[in-house]
């Protein structure tokens, strides 16, 4: 093997193919869709706004990213999440808000939720709520697994 060579397999060596991000939007979708719920993706990009060069995607009231709607039966649960109690409706529907991430970031996202106005509106009707879903992957199968976590007043 030349000089040559053995520098091109080396500076190959170095650059290393960059993994794609988990569609963790997609996952959500797919979850709430097996819950029963309608689900809509609210979260859009809005390209080449003024002063930046690549765009920006932008939320549903600065948090949401996917929309779901569901009617509920009587005396049937609404979605349990960690850190609620069940709550009952006789025949409501449900509109829940969620916001998708890695579960690592799931605190920053409840405290930058609960510091938006727009959450207190949304949560001021009773059939309203907000989730955050915090994906983690299980390491031996490279299973995913979503927590999720209700965000309140």
């Amino acid at each position: 093997m030349t000089q040559l060579e053995k520098q091109l397999r080396a500076s190959i060596a170095l650059v290393k193919k960059r993994k794609k991000p988990a569609a963790l939007k997609a996952k959500s979708m797919k979850l709430l869709r097996n819950q029963g719920y309608l689900v809509a993706d609210v979260e859009h990009r809005l390209p080449f706004t003024q002063g930046r060069k690549f765009g920006f995607r932008q939320d549903l009231f600065s948090f949401g990213d996917l929309l779901a709607i569901r009617a509920e039966v009587i005396g049937a649960d609404i979605y349990p999440l960690k850190g609620e109690g069940p709550r009952s409706f006789h025949r409501d529907a449900v509109n829940l808000i969620v916001q998708v991430c890695r579960k690592q970031d799931m605190k920053e996202r409840i405290r930058k939720i609960r510091s938006l106005e727009a959450h207190r509106v949304w949560l001021s009707i009773p059939c309203n709520r907000i989730a955050v879903h915090g994906w983690y992957q299980k390491k031996p199968r490279g299973l995913w697994l979503c927590e999720a976590e209700g965000v309140t007043l």
